[in-house]
């Protein structure tokens, strides 16, 4: 009860301070963690000689990407960063896919709970136009301390399957977060899930609040397509470059 109290008091006050003339700038790092066998056994088996040691190195030394948030808590941006000093090189076969596949920006909107993702896979465009899944959270009474600010513990599923981890800021009084995470009564500064037996966990680093109201970046164009539109033609794709790698590389007409 105590809890609920403080949380209630520190969200009348952070609400007094915070207006939507200002954009909330939030750098966060998200760290992958996976089994290097799995990747390697989805590999065609001609190359995973080549790149079996490579992987495993990659993995062993960790993989982190970079993003920045701006947020006034109705709407946001969400943007893979370039890499600064990258200790992990430009010869990462895993970072290297994984950024190929994020590049785009994520704009989301809180009012009408939707999203537009830009996607571009092997030069063609893609804009994922969808809901934002609403999770069910549950907060807890765990805190602790994330770069630098208090936050507060709580958990959802997402998707009906993805359960997620998420620490909140009460003090950043914006029900926003990375990524498609959003919902809590403050900023989520981190976030864990698992996704296709792949752990994500997302924290923030550095945290400014800009006297400036939210400029989004223009959209580029593309094929708009559904999230599930769009994983059916990834399927589709990959089906027909495994059924290339089988017969040598021809990509044989119907």
């Amino acid at each position: 009860m105590n809890t609920k109290i403080l949380l209630l008091l520190a969200l009348i006050f952070s609400f007094q301070v915070f207006s939507q003339e200002q954009t909330i700038e939030a750098d966060y790092e998200t760290h992958v963690f996976m089994d290097p066998d799995m990747i390697i056994n989805k590999i065609p088996s001609q190359y995973r000689s080549q790149v079996d040691a490579s992987i495993r190195e990659e993995i062993k030394k960790g993989i982190s990407m970079d993003y920045k948030l701006l947020t006034d808590g109705k709407q946001s941006e969400y943007q893979l960063q370039p890499k600064v000093n990258n200790s992990q090189g430009v010869d990462g076969i895993i970072l290297n896919q994984l950024s190929s596949q994020d590049k785009g920006a994520l704009i989301k909107n809180l009012d009408s709970l939707s999203f537009l993702k830009e996607v571009d896979v092997m030069g063609a465009k893609y804009l994922i136009k969808g809901k934002l899944t609403i999770t069910d959270w549950k907060i807890s009474n765990e805190t602790q301390m994330v770069g630098g600010y208090a936050a507060i513990k709580a958990e959802g599923t997402a998707n009906d399957s993805i359960k997620v981890t998420a620490w909140f800021c009460p003090k950043i009084p914006v029900k926003d977060g990375p990524d498609r995470a959003f919902g809590l009564p403050g900023l989520i500064l981190k976030a864990s899930y698992t996704i296709n037996n792949i752990d994500f966990t997302t924290n923030v680093v550095k945290i400014a609040i800009r006297k400036q109201k939210l400029k989004l970046k223009k959209i580029s164009s593309g094929k708009i397509v559904t999230q599930r539109e769009f994983d059916e033609e990834m399927k589709n794709l990959e089906k027909k470059m495994s059924e290339m790698h089988d017969s040598g590389g021809v990509d044989k007409e119907d």
